[in-house]
C-alpha cells in the first residue's frame, strides 16, 4: 500500500509541475503578446502605448466582470497603500508577466528535480 501511495504522490507532484511549467510557457506568451501589441500600435499609429500592471489588472477585473470589487475601487482610487499602488502603475504589464513567468518556471523545475 505504501508503495502505491508514494507512486501517486511523485504521479502528483509531476503533473503539478508540469502545469506550472504551462502556467509559465502562458504567461511569457502574454508577455509577448502585450509587448507585440505596444510595438503594432507604435508602429502604426506613433505613439508608444504604456501598458502597466494597474491596467492589466483593470483588464482582468473587467473580463471576470468583477469591477466593482473592493480590489478594483482601491486601483482606480487608493485610500490606503497608494505607494503599492503607486509602484504598480510605473511598472510594463509586459516585463511583470515575463518576471512573474520566470519565477513560475524557477518554482517548477525546482519541483521537477526532486524526482
Amino acid at each position: 500500500m505504501s508503495a502505491n501511495r508514494n507512486k501517486l504522490y511523485t504521479t502528483a507532484k509531476a503533473g503539478f509541475a508540469i502545469s506550472l511549467f504551462y502556467v509559465a510557457v502562458m504567461l511569457g506568451c502574454a508577455s509577448l503578446g502585450v509587448l507585440g501589441y505596444q510595438i503594432y500600435t507604435y508602429l502604426y499609429y506613433g505613439n508608444w502605448a504604456s501598458i502597466d500592471v494597474v491596467d492589466g489588472f483593470l483588464l482582468v477585473l473587467i473580463e471576470l466582470d468583477l469591477q466593482h470589487s473592493s480590489f478594483a475601487q482601491w486601483l482606480n482610487y487608493p485610500e490606503a497603500w497608494v505607494g503599492v499602488r503607486d509602484q504598480l502603475v510605473g511598472f510594463s504589464l509586459a516585463l511583470f508577466l515575463m518576471a512573474l513567468a520566470i519565477v513560475v518556471m524557477i518554482f517548477a523545475m525546482n519541483i521537477s528535480e526532486e524526482f
